[in-house]
């Protein structure tokens, strides 16, 4: 709640809606939610694996979830699901 009135209090959304460039960013990144929901538990098992990660610890915590998003965000842009399973 806290971080909802510090946008409301410092207008960022006016500023972010004004700016036509960053509302399309957001709105294509909105419009893919809930695909990032659907795949983000598999990536996240993969990106584990791979780079034998502790997921207790406070930096996969902060910045690891920050690149399952992201690279659940490429995939699903990407669309590689769809080229993998009809």
């Amino acid at each position: 709640m806290s971080v909802f009135m510090v946008v409301k209090d410092t207008n960022i959304c006016k500023r972010i809606s004004e700016n036509k460039k960053i509302s399309n960013i957001l709105a294509s990144i909105s419009g893919c939610s809930f695909g990032i929901y659907l795949i983000h538990m598999i990536v996240k098992y993969y990106y584990v694996q791979i780079l034998h990660i502790n997921t207790a610890v406070w930096h996969f915590r902060t910045f690891g979830v920050i690149a399952i998003y992201v690279i659940s965000l490429i995939i699903k842009k990407v669309q590689i699901l769809k080229k993998i399973v009809p």
